[in-house]
């Protein structure tokens, strides 16, 4: 199986928790990236790369983010 490389390109602080790669292994492996409870500061220019393919990105931009009461 080829290594999946995920990659962000703003300052990131790991401990914050809420942020996993979900892998379906088939036919065809696919990844997702999933980010709990995201933040202004989640936003930036995210890069898959696998091992075996040329690396795509997209831009994430999580606008009007609002706290739960309570």
């Amino acid at each position: 199986m080829p290594t999946i490389y995920l990659l962000q390109e703003i300052n990131y602080d790991s401990a914050r928790g809420g942020v996993s790669v979900i892998t379906e292994k088939g036919d065809i492996t696919v990844s997702y990236l999933l980010i709990q409870r995201a933040t202004e500061k989640d936003s930036g220019k995210y890069t898959c790369h696998p091992s075996n393919a040329n690396p795509e990105g997209l831009s994430v931009h999580v606008l009007n983010v609002k706290q739960k009461a309570g």
